[in-house]
């Protein structure tokens, strides 16, 4: 019912951003439109003014393929026998079926929108666009799958903005752990506070940095114990400094701690965390939040120590160091775009 809410909501907002953008785009049209995949208004506006649009996507695991491993249903990995196939292939039916319905709920307002169905004429949805989906992340990082034939992976390009974020108060004598759910997640936060809290008490040799995800705020609570709150500390600056970081799942903080080869404990919540919790753990970067504090404190102990975990961290990122998304970005636009025929 949230999700459901959340999606009225979301059209209902993309009836006056789709005004508005005609009207700014007819006063001053761009070459190219590159938009999130969470605005597909842009294509809409884009090919009634008749200009070249794009998709770009922080999820690509959200994007749906005819094989392969389905997202969006509690984090699935990819199976290669029977049962596994049959599985997925149940699941992929599922997903296909709630869009369309989905879709059909919202007809009215998808062709006020003038937006024709979920999928377009070839089978594929018509959220993306059919020229060019600009994936943010690594191939290496995916179950592997039939990928549309416009998806290129780019790299993840690490724009968290740079709030103020206090230094985080490191305890050198001891291992550091940064705990973070994101910016958003605010009906989880108490209750992660209660169990990070009793983790500490659980691990008296190991300081917890719990971040409550508030940027722009500065304030920090250090009683002396082994767990500091923090207002907000920036990804970008400060998660190589940790030894470990107990995080929700999010495509920012997973690829912050691929980044820097830090060793996850992933605690997912809702979307596509669940699905970045499960390509943690297969590609051997991190472990599964227990629900137990004695298997939380385990599976810590072993993300901590567990030379494979390290390893599997070192090679994704190699991985990652091989992508430059700017200049990806940059190279394929040029190849599209003649700026000298632009006036």
């Amino acid at each position: 019912m949230l999700l459901m809410a959340q999606f009225k909501a979301n059209v209902l907002l993309m009836d006056q951003f789709k005004d508005e953008l005609t009207r700014i785009w007819l006063r001053e049209r761009p070459a190219l439109v590159i938009a999130d995949f969470t605005v597909p208004v842009s294509g809409v506006v884009s090919r009634e003014l008749g200009m070249r649009w794009w998709t770009s996507t922080p999820s690509p695991c959200a994007i749906e393929t005819r094989l392969g491993t389905p997202s969006f249903l509690g984090g699935w990995t990819p199976s290669e026998h029977l049962l596994g196939k049959t599985r997925d292939a149940v699941g992929r039916t599922i997903t296909r079926f709630f869009k369309r319905l989905v879709g059909w709920r919202h007809h009215r307002d998808f062709l006020r929108l003038g937006i024709q169905g979920v999928y377009r004429a070839d089978g594929l949805e018509a959220a993306y666009s059919p020229e060019r989906i600009l994936a943010l992340g690594i191939r290496e990082f995916e179950f592997e799958r039939d990928w549309p034939e416009a998806l290129t992976f780019v790299g993840y390009p690490g724009m968290v903005p740079d709030f103020a974020s206090p230094r985080p108060r490191l305890r050198h004598a001891s291992r550091n752990v940064l705990v973070t759910l994101g910016t958003h997640v605010g009906w989880a936060k108490d209750e992660a506070a209660r169990l990070i809290a009793a983790l500490a008490r659980e691990m008296p040799d190991t300081v917890f940095h719990f971040s409550l995800g508030r940027p722009g705020e500065t304030g920090v609570t250090d009683d002396g114990s082994n767990m500091i709150s923090y207002d907000f500390i920036a990804y970008d600056r400060h998660v190589g400094a940790f030894d470990a970081v107990i995080h929700h799942g999010g495509s920012g903080i997973t690829y912050a701690c691929i980044q820097h080869a830090v060793p996850t404990l992933v605690w997912p919540h809702e979307y596509d965390q669940f699905d970045n919790a499960s390509r943690i753990v297969a590609n051997g970067i991190g472990l599964r939040m227990k629900s137990r504090i004695p298997q939380m404190a385990a599976s810590l102990r072993e993300l901590l120590t567990a030379p494979s975990i390290r390893r599997g961290c070192r090679v994704m990122q190699a991985h990652w160091e091989r992508y430059d998304p700017v200049r990806s970005v940059q190279r394929l636009v040029d190849q599209t775009i003649d700026f000298g025929e632009i006036p």
